[in-house]
């Protein structure tokens, strides 16, 4: 993963930081099944 000063600015998890009260939290991302089998 790149370091912030060098990511692009549209970048999916740089459009994605939350930060509240400059207080960033942490996204779960990950590639989770869902559906049933058919």
């Amino acid at each position: 993963e790149l370091a912030d000063n060098v990511k692009p600015t549209s970048a999916h998890n740089a459009l994605t930081t939350i930060t509240e009260d400059g207080k960033e939290f942490k996204i779960l991302r990950d590639n989770m099944p869902f559906g049933s089998v058919a």
